[in-house]
């Protein structure tokens, strides 16, 4: 198989088939040609199985691995399983990196050896426009109460497993949650804690891409997004246990959780008045997301966009819905004005 990779890169593949050529040659870009790019075919239903052999066919740095539908965990691990690389990255199928992506989260850790994950800026993809979150190229070496901090006060640091690079240890006994959605999250509650230090590095070299009909875009299914709460609690009460002064960042998070998939029903008709126990649990959520507003209102931490998005529903559920509706429709023209950065 030749000699071990320095970073194995696992790719879950399902029903991505317009969008995967485009992540696998900005992988294939990158300025760091040591690693190994595994394409893990979740048993889609469209052409990305024999996308997936067809570049493996092409660059001997790809791997081309199909596997029976387990779900965006299940290949995941999966890729881990099979990784050679004394590093693990993950980039979603849809998503694309910046040339020297890999490259530079590699030099992020002679900041801090013992660490076991850094992680970069990450910008975000809507429509065709990229708005990078953090190009300040600064960089930080944390603490794990900073790191869990900044994470939850969703400043600059993102929950996700992608726009990060692990050393293998921290997948020794490690895993995704088979059969969850907001994984990430939930395993974040796990290795953040267990990291003697995260560096961050301000540059936004990967791009997230949000697109209708991906898995945290889709139609509203209470028993899949009630996920979110739990997740959110999960990595909430890791931080507490972390350190006790955590817990106003702990108590965001738990607030957004819930905000966030308020903004989901209110998106997709779950907060119809005519879904029977959907009203239930739009006001549980409602109630939960309240229950501590007046020291979230308080927390000059707590981003303004959530102190509104507090105000609105302390009134009602429809007034946060329709300013959901202005906050996107205001972010949208933002975006055409000034996103639509790439990287040549």
């Amino acid at each position: 198989m030749g000699a071990r990779p320095l970073i194995s890169v696992v790719v879950p593949v399902y029903g991505v088939e317009p969008w995967i050529d485009r992540c696998v040659e900005s992988l294939l870009a990158q300025t760091l040609g040591d690693f190994e790019a595994l394409l893990v075919d979740d048993g889609s239903p469209d052409g990305c199985g024999a996308k997936c052999d067809a570049w493996a066919a092409k660059d001997p740095r790809v791997v081309s691995l199909h596997k029976p539908n387990g779900g965006l965990s299940d290949a995941r691990n999966f890729g881990i399983d099979r990784a050679r690389g004394d590093f693990i990255a993950f980039v979603d199928p849809d998503d694309w990196v910046a040339p020297d992506y890999l490259e530079y989260l590699c030099s992020l850790f002679d900041r801090a050896p013992s660490a076991l994950y850094v992680e970069c800026g990450v910008a975000v993809e809507r429509g065709g426009a990229v708005s990078p979150r953090d190009d300040s190229g600064l960089v930080s070496v944390l603490s794990p109460a900073e790191a869990m901090e900044l994470t939850l006060y969703d400043d600059r640091l993102f929950t996700g497993a992608w726009g990060k690079l692990f050393r293998r240890e921290a997948f020794a006994s490690l895993r995704f949650p088979k059969g969850r959605l907001y994984e990430e999250i939930w395993i974040a509650a796990d290795y953040m804690p267990a990291s003697p230090a995260t560096v961050f590095g301000g540059r936004s070299l990967y791009v997230y891409s949000i697109r209708p009909g991906s898995i945290t875009t889709s139609a509203f299914d209470p028993a899949r997004l009630a996920q979110h709460a739990e997740a959110a609690d999960r990595l909430s009460a890791a931080a507490e246990r972390l350190d006790p002064a955590l817990a106003p960042a702990a108590r965001r998070f738990r607030a957004y959780s819930r905000l966030r998939t308020l903004r989901i029903m209110s998106e997709t008709g779950g907060g119809r008045r005519d879904l029977g126990d959907l009203v239930g649990l739009r006001e549980r959520l409602r109630a939960e997301a309240l229950s501590e507003s007046a020291a979230l209102l308080a927390d000059p931490k707590v981003p303004r966009r959530d102190k509104a998005a507090l105000r609105l529903l302390r009134v009602s559920f429809s007034a946060y819905a329709l300013g959901w509706r202005a906050y996107g429709a205001v972010r949208g023209v933002r975006s055409r004005l000034f996103g639509g950065r790439g990287w040549t």
